[in-house]
């Protein structure tokens, strides 16, 4: 079994903050069900994590173009005639700020499965792409991707930003995974199942219709069989949300339920 669980921006300002989703926190149960209950060999958290006057916030542009939840046009670099669209929000998970934390039921598993996995998240800290990858106690290791971190390029997906103007060193991490040794003892799963290099992702977050999204579509770009879990995900808009789940089964991601749900479909085919 070669399965990593992925959580995606489970953040205050997210939950409760500036840029809250209606009812973030109710999938805080089914993210501590896959955190206690199911011994993911692997754990990805992302995290947004904008500094100041990023080109995401309706702040940073000249007025009439600085309204929340509208969208403008910039320039890809590589490819002029086709710009980027750029959704506007209210200033968010900017760095250093308790928006920008990982929400503090959930940093406490991650920590007690990997001690010191969020330092880079800390109140003060500086951030980058990727935290250094950290070997726990055996139980799992647990990797911290913080992305948007650029001023002038946004970042939804886990794995690259906005129009692919470049990539985080996540797959990269996926592809290179090897088991922690010894394995996973909380699982009736047998050690040899752990083989090397990440082939099936659990996706769970916020929000569906922006940043699971398009971590999910990554995800069935790169290869993985890639597993997401209703229950464990709120999105912004309705008619957003309907359209979201619609495009990740076109792309081939498997909508499951709940966690044990997700946990059984993933062992069962790895």
């Amino acid at each position: 079994m070669s399965v990593a669980l992925l959580l995606i921006d489970v953040q205050y300002d997210f939950i409760d903050g500036s840029l809250a989703v209606k009812d973030a926190a109710s999938i805080l149960p089914t993210v501590h069900d896959l955190l206690d209950n199911y011994a993911f060999p692997l754990i990805v958290a992302s995290q947004d994590w904008h500094p100041p006057r990023h080109i995401s916030f309706a702040s940073s542009h000249p007025p009439p173009n600085n309204k929340p939840f509208t969208s403008i046009d910039h320039v890809h670099p590589a490819q002029p005639d086709q710009p980027i669209k750029q959704e506007l929000w209210p200033d968010h998970c900017v760095q250093g700020t308790r928006g920008a934390a990982i929400e503090r039921s959930v940093a406490d598993r991650l920590e007690r499965l990997t001690p010191g996995c969020l330092a880079a998240a800390g109140e003060e800290g500086e951030g980058g792409e990727v935290a250094e990858r950290r070997q726990g106690d055996g139980q799992a290791e647990v990797l911290l991707v913080q992305k948007g971190t650029e001023v002038q390029a946004d970042g939804y997906s886990a794995f690259s930003l906005n129009g692919y103007l470049g990539f985080t060193p996540l797959a990269r991490r996926l592809f290179a995974w090897n088991p922690p040794t010894p394995p996973p003892s909380s699982s009736s799963v047998p050690s040899s199942n752990f083989a090397p290099g990440i082939d099936t992702v659990v996706i769970c977050g916020l929000a569906t219709d922006y940043c699971c999204l398009r971590t999910a579509i990554d995800a069935r770009k790169l290869g993985f069989r890639t597993i997401v879990v209703d229950d464990g995900m709120r999105g912004v808009s309705e008619g957003t949300i309907s359209s979201a789940w619609r495009e990740m089964e076109r792309w081939g991601c498997i909508r499951v339920k709940t966690a044990k749900d997700a946990w059984q479909l993933a062992i069962a085919q790895s």
